[in-house]
């Protein structure tokens, strides 16, 4: 039995003391590939451009929809001069302006998030590439991605975002 004891406790021991020399031998990595993206850049580049987009498109709109409002103003001011078939014509055409203009909006707002998640594709494809060459040329047994800030903590996982963002940086130069 004292025996039995004994060897269980062997094994026991073995067990935990070989497991804490496979843990202590992993490389672990953590990146942030949202700060990245965010960081990196090509991503600001990429906003930047984006934001300009973005407000020529709606300075477009805007001077279309005050044109609209302008016209609006007036046909109210002709309302007593023109017949009823003249004031309903016009009141149409403005009516199928006003939607144009709604569907105009809604192109450039499909247009943008398309070129947005296009870019931001392109870039995050760059970025994954990056850090499977950092973790094959560093040794690292394995990287978790942490964009949610899901990892709390991580006695040996090493932050390489900082070091992932200076090489996307320097590669495209």
């Amino acid at each position: 039995m004292f025996k039995k004891i004994t060897l269980m406790f062997l094994v026991g021991c073995l067990t935990t003391l070989s497991a804490q020399a496979v843990f202590a031998a992993e490389k672990v990595a953590i990146v942030s590939l949202q700060r990245a993206l965010n960081e990196v850049k090509a991503g600001k580049t990429a906003k930047e451009n984006l934001k300009r987009d973005f407000e020529k498109k709606k300075k477009e709109l805007m001077t279309l929809k005050e044109s609209l409002e302008k016209e609006g103003k007036e046909l109210e001011k002709q309302k007593s001069v023109l017949s009823k078939e003249a004031l309903q014509q016009k009141a149409q055409a403005l009516q199928k302006r006003y939607f144009d203009i709604q569907n105009k909006e809604g192109e450039y707002i499909k247009q943008l998030k398309t070129q947005e998640g296009e870019s931001a594709k392109t870039i995050l494809t760059g970025l994954r590439e990056l850090v499977l060459q950092m973790a094959q040329s560093q040794g690292y047994t394995m990287v978790y991605e942490n964009s949610g800030n899901n990892i709390i903590y991580s006695k040996n996982g090493e932050d390489i975002t900082d070091k992932l963002i200076a090489e996307y940086n320097a590669k495209k130069k």
